[in-house]
């Protein structure tokens, strides 16, 4: 509305982050004085369902061993420890 993006508005879109108008006509996800790139929002989404982990890093297309590293570094960013906080971010920045 009047040219600004309102707030907690998302799209993922598939510029993000190679947009020469990001910033401009979108807002990059922000928490905790940290960027969020796509595959943290779609970690902290898909950590929001009752999937295992398992069956999130297949959906993500990760080995084991990548997911515990990106959940890990997520969680670092956000200040977190577990799932649920992940979520209850997720639902503040309406990711989820």
């Amino acid at each position: 509305t009047h040219d600004k993006i309102q707030d907690g508005e998302f799209w993922p879109c598939p510029l993000r982050g190679n947009c020469a108008s990001e910033g401009v006509l979108c807002h990059a996800v922000q928490y905790n004085g940290h960027r969020l790139d796509n595959q943290d929002v779609q970690l902290v989404q898909m950590l929001a369902t009752n999937s295992t982990n398992d069956v999130i890093a297949d959906e993500m297309n990760m080995p084991m061993g990548s997911f515990h590293l990106a959940k890990k570094k997520l969680y670092q960013k956000l200040g977190i420890q577990t799932k649920q906080e992940s979520t209850i971010i997720g639902q503040r920045l309406n990711l989820i």
